[in-house]
């Protein structure tokens, strides 16, 4: 959430005396969280109530948050929340939170007036992100796409931008049916190099493709990652899945069956992974009857 943000400013102004304190007891209170959330959210509680400056409980609130939330504790995390003094920040905080407890309907119609095109730069990736994908979930293409774009280009943070670009380039193929950029997004995530990402990305484009019959782009797109140096089996399981989709669509039965039978044999392949590929070997057996 936004506390990534928050620590890129205390890093900058670490060695202030005004925040040594607080960067001291912030320490203590995340290695608390590392083994009993309850008194690392006591502890940060406390810090809140200090003599720090806004920005500081800001920070200290949201990790108490945080902490309850991770105790399964909604209705304390989303009080915390509330109670985060910078709004634009107890927002966002607010946001998070009520998506990750499946409330995405309620985050488009609460937030869907909000600025944020008026909150500070430091949480405006975050907070475009909760919502547009908030407005995803709701099946809003439009509110979505403009809020995701706005994630993507305010998001230092990779992680986020990363999960925004994977929500817009979703949001056009899913529910704005435009191929074109759907492909052109995904293909952004190529260049964050992390080769799940790139993987990722790569499986989706590769089904575009194989839905519009495009059966070589589809595998040339596959081609792009070196499954040797992808650990994963899950992802290892549906690139080579994909690749039999594509070479069955080329009129490759053959190559497409060693390739299922291949994601079958991966060492700890989902059996969800598992079960689709017997299926598509069993019609491509009752095709060749």
């Amino acid at each position: 959430m936004i506390r990534k943000m928050m620590m890129l400013t205390f890093v900058a102004l670490i060695a202030s005396s005004s925040f040594g304190g607080y960067i001291e007891e912030r320490k203590e209170a995340v290695e608390l969280a590392k083994g009993d959330k309850e008194k690392a959210m006591a502890a940060f509680i406390k810090m809140a109530e200090g003599n720090y400056t806004d920005f500081q409980k800001s920070d200290a609130l949201e990790q108490a948050a945080l902490c309850a939330s991770a105790l399964k504790q909604y209705d304390r995390a989303m009080e915390l929340a509330a109670k985060i003094p910078l709004e634009p920040y107890s927002k966002t905080c607010l946001m998070g939170l009520m998506r990750n407890n499946n409330k995405q309907a309620e985050v488009a119609e609460k937030f869907k007036d909000e600025k944020i095109d008026t909150w500070p730069d430091s949480v405006k990736g975050e907070a475009y992100y909760n919502r547009g994908a908030a407005f995803q979930a709701a099946k809003n293409g439009e509110a979505a796409e403009k809020d995701l774009a706005q994630a993507v280009i305010y998001s230092p943070d990779s992680r986020v931008k990363d999960k925004a670009l994977n929500a817009l380039a979703s949001t056009y193929a899913g529910l704005l049916k435009n191929d074109d950029k759907a492909v052109e997004t995904y293909r952004k995530l190529y260049d964050l190099g992390d080769l799940a990402r790139q993987a990722g990305a790569v499986n989706a484009i590769a089904n575009i493709f194989i839905k519009q019959a495009k059966f070589d782009l589809a595998i040339q797109e596959l081609n792009r990652v070196d499954l040797s140096k992808l650990p994963d089996p899950y992802r290892r399981g549906l690139m080579l899945c994909a690749m039999g989709d594509a070479l069955s669509g080329a009129g490759r039965k053959d190559e497409a069956a060693a390739k299922y039978k291949e994601a079958m044999q991966v060492q700890n392949v989902p059996e969800s992974v598992k079960k689709t590929c017997e299926q598509k070997i069993s019609e491509l057996n009752a095709t060749a009857k």
